[in-house]
């Protein structure tokens, strides 16, 4: 099969897709919740019958994941429960290019133009009002972005403006199209380029920024999460070991992991997160059980357990079916099949 680019469809980058187009109206909606993986929670959805089609792409460049999808109105949040439940810890950067929508961070709820990018961080709770139409998402894992942390954290949760911000904007507005007949190759240098505008972006919106404490306390925490994805392979690695080492205290350690689930929540979710990846990377030539070790599961049991929970499936099924090309088809939703890949599998293997 040639692409409509003249490369080999193998050579294109991966795009996953889920649809509820080909359910009966009734049973879209919570499809459609399926799809979204638990990282948001449900709100009120269309009345019974009344249907929610929708479709969503998605791909990964880099270390990034662009979404784009298209839904009739829709209002999502992300709860403290929620966060605590997930331990997602992306920055999101919305852009709907032709609806004005709403957004509320703490007790500040913000208009945002149509085109406008919005950042918001996926550690702290937060809103969305928005009416039918596209969308396109981009998910930045904070580990990968650690040396621009704290100018994303101080340009959150307040619209982007400016000549930057609308460069930005409509660049974001077209990547899905051109990512139909984008080659696997490009990919490192599309999301290195993504990367410098959305810090560029994101300055402008930082400066003058009365948010410095914010800024201050996101860094800690950045150093802290550096220092255990450095030592997710030692067996020392917890809260009083990150206490002596590091210089912080017990209360303070706990309260800046506090939103992500604790430390001890946010050490699994790494050491699982580096488990996934491996056991998806095509060169990876280790035994399951070294990668494990590698990360700092001495226990196999306990491991395989608790990557059966939050990825449901086992190691060695998911590397299975990696091995099997599995993993990177675009799996549409239809009447007879509900197979999806759940956005918190998504974001977890960035």
């Amino acid at each position: 099969m040639v692409a409509v680019s003249g490369l080999a469809a193998s050579d294109l980058l991966p795009m996953h897709e889920v649809s509820t187009e080909g359910l009966p109206p009734e049973q879209q909606f919570e499809a459609f919740c399926d799809t979204q993986g638990g990282i948001v929670d449900r709100v009120p959805g269309p009345t019974a019958g009344a249907g929610f089609a929708t479709r969503q792409r998605t791909w990964q460049i880099g270390r990034i994941a662009v979404q784009h999808g298209r839904a009739p109105s829709l209002e999502w949040l992300r709860t403290p429960q929620r966060l605590r439940r997930d331990a997602i810890d992306h920055w999101l950067l919305l852009v709907h290019p032709r609806t004005v929508t709403r957004a509320r961070v703490g007790d500040a709820w913000q208009v945002i133009p149509a085109g406008a990018p919005f950042l918001v961080a996926l550690h702290e709770p937060v809103e969305f009002v928005r009416p039918g139409g596209d969308w396109v998402s981009m998910f930045l894992p904070r580990d990968a972005f650690a040396d621009i942390a704290g100018l994303l954290d101080s340009a959150r949760a307040r619209p982007m403006l400016g000549t930057t911000a609308r460069l930005l904007g409509n660049s974001v507005a077209m990547l899905p199209q051109e990512l139909e007949t984008a080659p696997r190759s490009e990919a490192p240098a599309l999301a290195s380029a993504y990367l410098a505008l959305i810090a560029a972006a994101a300055s402008t919106v930082a400066e003058g920024s009365p948010r410095r404490a914010v800024g201050n306390t996101a860094l800690r925490l950045t150093q802290l999460k550096r220092v255990i994805h450095e030592n997710l392979g030692s067996a020392l690695l917890d809260a009083d070991w990150l206490c002596r080492t590091q210089g912080v205290s017990r209360a303070t350690l706990y309260r800046l992991f506090e939103p992500l689930g604790g430390v001890a929540a946010y050490i699994l979710a790494a050491r699982l997160r580096e488990t996934h990846r491996a056991l998806l990377a095509p060169d990876e030539t280790r035994s399951i059980a070294e990668i494990a070790l590698g990360v700092g599961f001495f226990d196999p049991g306990a491991f395989s357990r608790a990557f059966r929970r939050r990825y449901g499936c086992s190691p060695r099924e998911l590397r299975a079916d990696a091995l099997a090309g599995l993993s990177q088809a675009g799996v549409p939703i239809g009447a007879d099949e509900a197979l999806v890949l759940p956005l918190t599998r998504l974001l977890s293997r960035l």
